[in-house]
């Protein structure tokens, strides 16, 4: 179903009986759903802008269960957060959890230098010891700054003051911007999601300052392929 709701996103087809009718009978499944079925169903109702109570408080319970937390893989976190900021739904026992997880899934991509290449590649025991479709050989993919924009996007939005979240992003995004020039492109790969992240710091009035001095470089190369609505972004 969560495939099909992203299929009517995508043609940009008025899908909201449809999406009404997917929460009716997939909300109460919902634990029985894997990990990226569930992220992905608030991702769709948050993207077509469309609130469901029922979805929301649904995988806010499944979000606070613990053996569903500790299987959440870095994109299952941000979409989690970004579609509860999205659609103002501002549970804080949710964001408190996706808090914590990202903050030990943030230190296991540093401990593992996942920033050098992204794509599965952050390793942890719950994706061995688990069927987990999405996995390859124990690893899922790790932060990029795609997953990290919209995370640190949530968390400026909720007002979010728990420090360690954004230093160890602005670490890790640190690390990766200061590879070899080969290395660093591969880990910007979408130029505009590092304004999105730097924007996220402004907004939630902090700094990062070996992530603003490593950022600064790329920016100034890549400035020419930015619209104008970015390059305002940036230079706020």
């Amino acid at each position: 179903c969560v495939y099909l709701m992203w299929s009517f996103i995508k043609a940009a087809a008025e899908g909201v009986e449809l999406f009404r009718s997917i929460a009716e009978a997939v909300a109460p499944q919902a634990q029985d759903l894997d990990r990226c079925s569930v992220s992905m169903l608030g991702w769709n109702f948050a993207y077509a802008g469309v609130s469901n109570e029922q979805v929301m408080t649904v995988i806010a319970a499944d979000t606070l269960r613990p053996w569903r937390l500790e299987e959440h893989a870095p994109r299952d976190v941000a979409c989690i957060a970004w579609s509860f900021a999205k659609l103002k739904v501002i549970d804080r026992h949710v964001f408190a959890a996706l808090s914590r997880h990202s903050i030990t899934l943030l230190q296991d991509c540093l401990d593992q230098c996942c920033f050098r290449s992204c794509s599965k590649s952050l390793a942890r025991a719950v994706y061995k010891e688990r069927i987990d479709h999405s996995a390859r050989e124990g690893k899922v993919d790790a932060f990029d700054l795609m997953t990290l924009a919209d995370l640190l996007w949530a968390f400026s939005e909720v007002d979010w003051i728990e420090s360690e979240i954004w230093d160890l992003s602005g670490e890790y995004m640190a690390r990766g911007l200061e590879q070899h020039s080969g290395q660093a492109q591969r880990f910007v790969h979408y130029p505009e999601a590092l304004v999105k992240c730097m924007t996220a710091y402004a907004a939630s009035g902090r700094s990062h300052h070996s992530f603003f001095n490593a950022a600064a470089p790329h920016l100034s190369r890549q400035l020419s392929e930015y619209h104008g609505g970015v390059v305002a972004r940036a230079t706020w």
